[in-house]
């Protein structure tokens, strides 16, 4: 019998198995802070059924194989996990994505000591969808005296960031760090370019 499947509990794949569902359900597990508790689940094809997650996934190809999710924000499912080794699980974290920057594909890291800012932060406006050049550089600082004019999101519209200012009593430079996209709200309300109609607030 190959690997065992027929004893089960004495193959590696049932350890597995066993393992993934383990840290998704039982929060006295190890591991549990990082899986169950940021609702990463087991999908319902194989939460009771080892004999499909193998069906499903094959046997493990060697002894440095694991199962790896595809998409580290999604759960345990078929079109979603792969055996794969450290390296390859590797190149598949967030921080080794590539940004698109003046010609040449440049990894997080490279982006940080171009820009001067935090890996946490180029992560950040990756998530964000910022754009590349936003990423590296981060967005353009809008001048709080000029004449943008300016909608904030109960549907009140003003002709610059002083106007709204004035209006509002939130200060320029709180609105304009909110147009800049350097925080996510200010005075309680979301805040855009009106002349752009788009939002810049995450």
């Amino acid at each position: 019998m190959k690997h065992g499947h027929a004893g089960k509990h004495g193959s590696i794949e049932y350890k597995i198995w066993g393992s993934m569902k383990q840290r998704c359900n039982y929060p006295g597990h190890r591991s549990y802070s990082r899986y169950g508790a940021k609702g990463i689940r087991v999908c319902p094809e194989w939460e009771d059924d080892f004999e499909r997650f193998l069906a499903d996934m094959g046997p493990r190809p060697s002894s440095e194989h694991s199962i790896d999710r595809i998409d580290g924000a999604k759960g345990y499912s078929p079109d979603n996990c792969r055996w794969a080794t450290r390296i390859e699980q590797g190149r598949n974290k967030s921080s080794n994505q590539k940004i698109l920057y003046q010609g040449r594909e440049i990894t997080v890291a490279e982006a940080a000591e171009i820009s001067g800012s935090s890996h946490s932060t180029i992560l950040s406006r990756l998530k964000r969808g910022w754009s590349s050049p936003e990423i590296v550089n981060g967005k353009p600082k809008i001048n709080q005296n000029c004449c943008v004019p300016v909608l904030r999101s109960d549907g009140a519209s003003f002709d610059s960031v002083n106007e709204a200012a004035a209006a509002t009593g939130v200060s320029p430079s709180s609105i304009s760090a909110a147009l800049s996209g350097s925080r996510a709200t200010s005075g309680g309300f979301e805040w855009s370019r009106n002349d752009l109609r788009r939002k810049v607030t995450t």
